[in-house]
């Protein structure tokens, strides 16, 4: 009951900011008149998403006998190569809920499958869809994420929250993209990749480059509010925030409910923690500028998810740059 109170009361806040979003809305987040624009309004949509949240899901987009076959050889070449086994909690050996042995390239028995090209080929038409035809190129291999519960661990709150590129607050757009393609079901503190949801424009009201990591953007919004402290810097106290001390009587359990279940409006964007989870057949789209982190898996099921990288062509960066130059005339 309390996790759905918050979450209304998180709803009508957003809302309450929407309708101030629209009326000063960035240029950069129209695409009406951009020659790259949606190819379709569910594009659109979609786009509206991933730039101002950080993220967007498309649920379902795979058919799921294909997801099973990916699923199956996966897990098929996994047991053989490093015998643990995906229903077998007695070999799930990770200390941390994160087995080394099961991050990395996926077999090649996967990647010369006929399911795994047409997976290919989705997210190539999807992601084309948001932008227009040839503007995203999936770079290199995908990459399995694969990360086995540890039944002995209470999850909690992340602490290392980091951005994955440098960013100069006047870049327009992410010069990459990565989807999450759900191979299995990824339940809440499942593993699943933890994202602020709207850091990507809040990065932008930055006056300095934000370095990889995101430190400096990080200590900022410390300073700015006491919710960011807890979440990035718990134990920093005063010397963060430059204000009282965050070192409360509060259990872990009682920090985490109160970062999950909550969020902060910072400069007119509304900010919070959300969960990258999934089922299979899903496709999940992120910008590796925002601030995410990695979690602990303590539900009952290994994590089986493939990591694509696509990057945005120059020259389609550059019709788009020059799109919104001529937007502003």
């Amino acid at each position: 009951q309390l996790q759905g109170l918050a979450a209304r009361r998180w709803s009508s806040l957003a809302v309450s900011t929407a309708g101030a979003a629209v009326r000063n809305a960035d240029p950069r987040l129209s695409f009406a008149k951009a020659p790259a624009g949606p190819k379709s309004a569910a594009g659109a949509e979609r786009l509206q998403a991933l730039l101002e949240r950080g993220f967007v899901r498309l649920p379902g987009v795979v058919p799921a006998a294909d997801v099973g076959a990916m699923h199956d050889t996966l897990w098929a070449d996994i047991a053989h190569r490093h015998g643990v086994r995906r229903h077998d909690p007695e070999v799930w050996s990770s200390r941390r809920g994160q087995d080394p042995r099961l991050y990395g390239p996926p077999p090649t028995s996967l990647t010369e499958s006929v399911q795994y090209a047409f997976l290919k080929q989705r997210v190539h038409d999807l992601v084309g869809d948001m932008l227009g035809p040839q503007t995203w190129r999936l770079k290199g291999k995908a990459t399995m994420f694969v990360d086995c519960p540890d039944a002995g661990a209470s999850w909690t709150m992340p602490l290392g929250w980091h951005t994955d590129v440098s960013v100069d607050p006047s870049d327009l757009w992410p010069k990459f993209v990565y989807a999450f393609a759900f191979l299995d079901f990824v339940e809440s503190r499942g593993g699943a990749t933890m994202l602020l949801a709207g850091s990507t424009r809040r990065l932008q009201l930055m006056n300095e480059l934000v370095k990889v990591g995101g430190h400096n953007f990080k200590a900022a919004l410390a300073r700015e509010n006491p919710w960011f402290a807890e979440l990035f810097f718990p134990e920093a106290g005063e010397a963060c925030t430059g204000e009282i001390s965050l070192r409360r009587a509060l259990s872990e359990e009682e920090r985490t409910s109160r970062l999950m279940w909550s969020g902060v409006v910072s400069k007119g964007i509304p900010m919070r923690v959300e969960e990258l989870t999934g089922a299979p057949g899903d496709l999940l789209l992120w910008d590796p500028r925002a601030l995410h982190s990695a979690s602990c898996n303590t539900s009952s099921r290994p994590r089986s998810v493939l990591k694509f990288r696509l990057e945005l062509g120059p020259w389609r960066q550059r019709q788009m740059e020059a799109a919104l130059a001529a937007s502003r005339q």
